[in-house]
């Protein structure tokens, strides 16, 4: 039976055989329904019976169906990149169209306060605005 964890001291110590023989021994005895047993291994194919082995046409049907299956999602990818680009150059094309009016709007005012501010500095009074 193995040792109880507080009485490992040195875990890095050399084991003696005899440790090392009762550890498998308990290891195995618990753990034995894990492991497969020769009937259980007769189920799998062998070197020598082929049977559950892929061939290489099978190897090639599953390329080809691979091979169709990446050309439909490259197609499917190549058609959504294409209608986000129409989308990202339409979005921006208006958003600037519509900063480039506003950017007139405010230039065109900031220029009406400049010219007011710098009359009052020089000392002319600004012209009042007619109401019609």
């Amino acid at each position: 039976m193995p040792l109880p964890t507080d009485e490992m001291t040195e875990p890095n110590r050399s084991v003696t055989r005899r440790e090392l023989r009762e550890e498998l021994e308990y290891f195995f005895a618990r753990n034995l329904e894990v492991f497969a047993t020769k009937d259980d291994l007769k189920a799998f194919p062998t070197k020598n019976d082929p049977k559950g082995f892929a061939t290489k046409d099978d190897l090639k049907g599953v390329r080809d169906e691979l091979r169709d299956h990446f050309d439909a999602v490259a197609e499917s990818f190549k058609d959504q990149f294409d209608r986000l680009f129409d989308w990202v150059h339409a979005t921006t094309n208006s958003l600037a169209k519509r900063v480039e009016t506003i950017e007139d709007g405010h230039g065109n005012r900031l220029l009406g306060l400049e010219t007011r501010v710098t009359a009052i500095e020089l000392g002319h009074a600004p012209k009042k605005r007619e109401e019609g």
